[in-house]
């Protein structure tokens, strides 16, 4: 009995462990409306998004493509939004 109380303990201190991993991750994340409720499924799924999107806002600096690095810097924050969550370039990253 006491082999199993400790297990379901183990198991209680992992899982809230994972739980606290995914809530920090959450914060990272940009939704609208900011206080949106996502899935765990749809947090890692948001955040592979998200950071395709960092590298791509970031690679046009590493080429040198100056002309477009400008143009992603000059979105709103709204806009950039929009861009990270209906651009293909994004959903190749899910793949």
């Amino acid at each position: 009995m006491t082999r199993k109380v400790f297990t379901n303990t183990r198991e209680r201190w992992r899982q809230q462990n994972v739980n606290s991993a995914f809530a920090e991750l959450r914060k990272l994340l940009p939704t609208h409306p900011p206080e949106k409720k996502l899935s765990k499924n749809e947090i890692l799924r948001l955040a592979m998004r998200y950071i395709g999107f960092l590298v791509q806002l970031l690679e046009p600096l590493h080429t040198g493509d100056i002309l477009q690095a400008n143009k992603i810097r000059n979105l709103t924050p709204k806009e950039r939004l929009h861009h990270l969550m209906h651009s293909g370039k994004y959903l190749k990253h899910m793949k």
